[in-house]
């Protein structure tokens, strides 16, 4: 079962395979086949990540700043908060800028239990955090971090996903301004 995890899921492989096949997604079944058959051992190193995921999902560190109707919603994950968020707020302020209607969550996609191959925790994560988009009438997610892109491209079919760094790039005139740090700012 450890073989498993030997794969970074990046789908490299499955992007360039002129055969068509899919070697991340045997990968993840193959996880989700050992996380199911295990008594628990195979979880033990990974036990600070969903610990991590937990807190990211705690009412103690989560937000839902949506209110009424809000058609775009800015989620930049679980860790750029943390790590920077003058950062965070900064791209907020810019983003409002340009939309004041715009939603805030700050919340886990749950790709950590998803990766790990824990589907139904991840399911239980991910549709209650869509249930929440689906009563604001959310219809776009602009994301901060690469991982909650994929997730939500690939799970909130529904909904379009922009990368803020997209957004960015596209209206570069209007980059926010660097959040008092002495370093180029990177958002």
């Amino acid at each position: 079962p450890e073989i498993a995890y030997e794969c970074s899921l990046c789908s490299h492989c499955t992007a360039v395979c002129p055969f068509g096949v899919d070697p991340n997604g045997l990968f993840l079944g193959m996880r989700t086949a050992a996380y199911q058959s295990d008594s628990g051992n195979l979880m033990a190193p990974y036990k600070m990540l969903l610990g991590y995921e937990a807190r990211g999902n705690s009412s103690l560190f989560r937000f839902f700043g949506l209110s009424g109707k809000s058609p775009s919603v800015f989620f930049p994950g679980c860790s750029l908060p943390g790590y920077n968020p003058d950062a965070v707020f900064s791209l907020i302020q810019w983003l409002r800028s340009r939309d004041p209607s715009l939603g805030v969550v700050l919340s886990c996609c749950g790709k950590p239990s998803h990766d790990l191959g824990r589907k139904e925790a991840f399911h239980e994560m991910f549709n209650t955090l869509l249930a929440r988009f689906r009563e604001h009438s959310v219809e776009r997610i602009i994301t901060a971090c690469p991982n909650c892109h994929k997730v939500f491209a690939t799970y909130a079919e529904d909904m379009e996903v922009v990368s803020a760094y997209q957004m960015l790039a596209r209206d570069s005139s209007m980059l926010p301004a660097p959040c008092g740090y002495s370093s180029p700012m990177l958002i």
